[in-house]
């Protein structure tokens, strides 16, 4: 017996709105798979912000693609 991803969408959105302070609009909105990078950030990343210099890669690769 499998389960479906349906079948743990209340528990999910439990989650997200307890450890992510998300509201079940913001839940319901999202893609499982920004729940997914939300729930499972790499331990590398801090709550800075990013440098102007990091913003200005982005911003040349975004323009590139």
């Amino acid at each position: 017996m499998s389960l479906a991803f349906r079948d743990g969408v209340p528990e999910l959105c439990g989650i997200a709105c307890s450890l992510l302070n998300w509201s079940p609009n913001e839940f319901w909105q999202s893609t499982p798979s920004e729940l997914a990078m939300a729930l499972f950030r790499p331990e590398t990343e801090t709550d800075e912000a990013p440098s102007r210099e990091v913003i200005m890669k982005m911003l040349e690769r975004e323009n590139d693609g």
